[in-house]
C-alpha cells in the first residue's frame, strides 16, 4: 500500500463514511487538532515523563499520556464517522482527571500568580500541548452539538486541565514554581 493517493491533491479528503468533503471543513480541521495534541503528547513523553504520579489511576505521566494519545486516535474516528460507538469513553475518565488533577495540586500547595510557559524544555512542551489541547476543544465546540462532540469537549477540557497541573507539579518538584511567574 502506498503512503500518497493522490485523492485529496485537489483540497478534497474522505471521511471514515467514503463521503469527501473539503479539507477546511469543520470536521476536518477539528480532526487536525486532536491529532497535533498527539503528536505534542509523544513529544512530552520523549522527555522523560516517567515520574510516579500521585493518586491510583495511572503510575506514570507517560503512561497517562500513552492512554490519552489512544484516546485521541480513536476520538478522531468518532469525529470522522460521527459514530459515537468508535469513541468507547467511559463515563468515568473526566472525574479520573479531576481526581488526579487534585491529588497532582494537593502536593504543589495553592496557585497564586500566573504561569510564563517555558521554565524547562518539559514546561515549555506542557503548555504546547496545554494551548492545542484547548484549540482542540474549540474546534469540536465548532462542530454540530451531538454525543461525540458533547462528550469530546468535556474530555478535552478537563484534559488540558491536566496538562495545566503537570506544569505546576514539574515546577514545583523542579524548584521552579516561581520561576518565570507572572503576579
Amino acid at each position: 500500500m502506498r503512503v500518497y493517493t493522490r485523492a485529496g491533491d485537489k483540497g478534497a479528503t474522505s471521511r471514515l463514511s467514503g463521503e469527501r468533503i473539503s479539507k477546511a471543513d469543520a470536521v476536518i480541521e477539528a480532526n487536525g487538532t486532536v491529532d497535533e495534541l498527539s503528536a505534542w503528547l509523544g513529544a512530552i513523553r520523549c522527555c522523560g515523563s516517567g515520574d510516579a504520579l500521585p493518586g491510583e489511576d495511572w503510575h506514570t505521566v507517560e503512561s497517562l499520556l500513552l492512554d490519552v494519545q489512544k484516546d485521541l486516535i480513536l476520538l478522531g474516528a468518532a469525529l470522522s464517522s460521527n459514530d459515537s460507538a468508535a469513541w468507547p469513553l467511559t463515563p468515568d475518565q473526566v472525574p479520573r482527571f479531576e481526581a488526579l488533577i487534585d491529588a497532582v495540586l494537593d502536593e504543589t500547595g495553592p496557585l497564586d500568580h500566573f504561569l510564563i510557559p517555558g521554565v524547562t524544555e518539559a514546561d515549555a512542551r506542557l503548555h504546547q500541548a496545554r494551548a492545542v489541547a484547548r484549540r482542540a476543544e474549540r474546534r469540536v465546540v465548532a462542530l454540530q452539538p451531538g454525543d461525540v462532540a458533547d462528550r469530546a469537549v468535556r474530555y478535552l477540557n478537563r484534559f488540558s486541565d491536566v496538562l495545566f497541573s503537570f506544569s505546576v507539579w514539574h515546577r514545583h518538584s523542579a524548584g521552579l514554581l516561581r520561576d518565570n511567574a507572572v503576579r
